[in-house]
Order: structure tokens, then C-alpha cells, then sequence
């Protein structure tokens, strides 16, 4: 059995669409405004989704053993206090 990929299990929508919304109204003096596409994408929602779709589901018992310590220790032990803040702010 393979483990299930991080957009299957938990995609922080509420923080992507915030993004995409700042990411679209930068109109003026950004390069991306150079040239405005007919369907462009937000670069938050197609960089988040794409790293969802790769990244494998760290809390998954099937999960390689070797990418859930990496991320124990990156994501967990040693996030920055002002994440710390945040992640208090929304889980309110």
C-alpha cells in the first residue's frame, strides 16, 4: 500500500485562497503584470497544489519512516515562533 498524498489528507484552502486573492491584485510595477495572460492561475494555488500532490502524508502509518523523521524535525521541532503564534491564531 502507498501512502496517500498531502492534498488527499490536508490542504490549507482558507491560507490559499488569502494568497491567490494578494497574488491577483498585485497589478502595477511586478513583472508578472508585464504581460497578462487570458486564464492565468494564481502562483499560490498552482505552487501549493503541486507540492501537495508530491509531498507524501506524514502522519500516515505507511508513510517511509526516513521522510516522517525529516519532517519531525524540520516542520515540528523547530518551528519559529512567530508559526507558533499563527497556527494559535487559527486553531481558535
Amino acid at each position: 500500500m502507498t501512502c496517500p498524498r498531502l492534498i488527499e489528507v490536508a490542504l490549507p484552502i482558507r491560507e490559499i485562497s488569502a494568497e491567490s486573492v494578494r497574488d491577483l491584485s498585485i497589478r502595477q510595477g511586478h513583472i508578472r503584470t508585464l504581460h497578462l495572460w487570458w486564464a492565468r492561475r494564481p502562483l499560490a494555488v498552482s505552487r501549493a497544489i503541486t507540492f501537495a500532490s508530491l509531498i507524501p502524508d506524514p502522519d500516515h502509518p505507511t508513510c517511509p519512516p526516513g521522510f516522517r523523521s525529516l519532517v519531525m524535525n524540520l516542520l515540528r521541532d523547530n518551528i519559529p515562533q512567530s508559526l507558533k503564534d499563527f497556527i494559535k491564531e487559527v486553531s481558535l
